[in-house]
């Protein structure tokens, strides 16, 4: 998937020249390296864009994000998510639909992407 942790890991080994550990790249996101804070600023876009369209489809009134890249690296995306899901809904909330909060699983397990697609299930 694109928003992968194993495919955000591929793109910043790439742009960095070199393959990165998790941990590596955790340790490099916790010192402010510029490069790695825009590659952020984007995924947290680009996940943003992604929710919108699942919004659009399903409007619920949160997401879960579940796994343990998204445990991890969620203090260097989540703003980016927020704010840009804030802008691209914008239109929306002012028609009175609320926008989506975004959270992390409490859960250190499958079991809300379980729950999810079951959900999903239901609809179709």
């Amino acid at each position: 998937s694109y928003l992968s942790g194993h495919h955000f890991s591929s793109r910043v080994g790439k742009k960095v020249g070199k393959k990165l550990s998790g941990g590596e790249l955790i340790e490099l996101s916790e010192k402010e390296d510029p490069v790695l804070a825009q590659m952020w600023k984007e995924y947290g876009q680009r996940m943003a864009v992604a929710l919108s369209n699942l919004y659009l489809a399903y409007f619920p009134k949160k997401f879960v994000l579940a796994g343990g890249f998204a445990m991890v690296a969620s203090p260097f995306f989540m703003s980016h998510a927020s704010h840009t899901l804030e802008k691209i809904l914008h239109g929306r909330s002012q028609a009175g639909m609320p926008i989506p909060d975004i959270e992390i699983s409490a859960n250190h397990d499958e079991l809300p992407l379980l729950g999810a697609g079951y959900k999903i299930q239901e609809c179709l």
